[in-house]
């Protein structure tokens, strides 16, 4: 369980391929298992780093394109693959829809191949907006544990009851997402991305009830001290 490139080595496993050059879901869950049992501070550590890495908070680096560890490098800006993929349309080395492609895949996919090149005015205007979208994405899943918190305290209390069980719904749904993603050590933004939407619906539910209970306080207080 090595999730920067600093990481000591807790321990070493021999573990038969189940196929050519893979190692089986249930090997995986059954060494994962093992380490959170003798190692439960480290894998905590290790998840949380890896969540902090698919907000993008954290870095995350590939020395083979393929495995990707965190860096402990904090940003709010920063975009791993849903920069060099996403935006890859925006950029003015390219303003192009046509991404790289290994020459093996590139064969695969040569009869679906179109080229459709956007042109200038549209590109800039999107790309002054990469940054403070990129922020918005790392802020919601910073904000999100603590949204699932008020969520479900909110609706216990039965506080705008209908309001507090959507927002539960929508943060439970992308916090649990968020954190098979982060024990599976899959640390790409663009998985993550998957929950922006539920993220944000659950953090701008949050903000709504909690907004509307503290004016509905305040319209009470107005009330007795007017009576």
């Amino acid at each position: 369980f090595r999730p920067q490139a600093d990481a000591q080595i807790s321990d070493a496993y021999l573990v038969p391929y189940s196929d050519v050059n893979h190692v089986s879901t249930s090997q995986a869950v059954s060494i994962f298992l093992k380490n959170l049992t003798k190692h439960p501070r480290l894998v905590m550590q290790s998840v949380t780093d890896a969540y902090l890495a698919c907000s993008n908070f954290y870095g995350a680096q590939s020395e083979n394109g393929v495995s990707y560890f965190v860096v402990k490098e904090v940003s709010l800006t920063r975009a791993t693959e849903n920069d060099r993929i996403g935006s890859y349309v925006f950029y003015p080395s390219t303003y192009s829809n046509v991404y790289y492609l290994s020459e093996d895949l590139s064969k695969n996919a040569a009869p679906y191949y179109y080229k459709k090149t956007a042109g200038v005015t549209i590109t800039d205007f999107f790309r002054r907006w990469l940054k403070p979208t990129n922020m918005i994405f790392t802020f919601g899943f910073l904000l999100l544990p603590f949204v699932w918190i008020a969520s479900v305290v909110m609706a216990r209390l039965k506080r705008d009851e209908m309001v507090f069980s959507l927002a539960t719904i929508a943060s439970s749904l992308s916090l649990a997402y968020m954190l098979l993603i982060s024990f599976s050590g899959s640390i790409l933004d663009r998985y993550a991305f998957t929950v922006f939407g539920s993220t944000w619906v659950a953090i701008l539910l949050v903000t709504y009830g909690i907004g509307r209970a503290v004016w509905r306080r305040r319209l009470k207080n107005s009330a007795e001290q007017e009576s």
